[in-house]
């Protein structure tokens, strides 16, 4: 199925039965929504590029904070290039604090070009981060 958004869900969620529900009913409104369950965390940045190979335009990170953290470098690699995809977390985890800390500015975007260049939100050892983020 062809789709335009993808789920990234950790694997601990995706027999939750609230999440299921959700799932069917976006599915139900007509979305076409991909789900895709990344075997472990080295997975998971395999699982957003065939995503974003497939046409996703929008990623949703569906976990805790580790999950978060995954699917945000995925996307957006070495922040050279403007993200493919746009970015939407279902927050999963146990505290949740990405989501917390960042609030609903994650949910719409990672971009930040104040003077017209992308810049990073913060980044530790190369990789870009969100405080909380695992």
């Amino acid at each position: 199925m062809a789709s335009d958004i993808c789920l990234v869900l950790h694997r601990k969620s995706a027999n939750e039965l609230p999440v299921k529900e959700a799932v069917q009913h976006v599915r139900s409104k007509g979305i076409k929504l991909r789900v895709r369950i990344p075997w472990n965390k080295k997975d998971k940045p395999r699982v957003v590029q065939e995503a974003l190979e497939a046409g996703a335009k929008r990623i949703i990170a569906g976990g805790g904070d580790g999950t978060i953290n995954a699917v945000v470098n995925a996307l957006v690699g070495k922040g050279k290039k403007r993200p493919r995809a746009t970015l939407g977390v279902l927050p999963l985890g146990t505290a949740n604090d990405s989501v917390l800390v960042i609030g609903s500015w994650l949910c719409a975007r990672f971009e930040d070009r104040v003077d017209g260049r992308w810049h990073k939100i913060g980044s530790a050892e190369g990789r870009w981060i969100s405080p909380g983020a695992g």
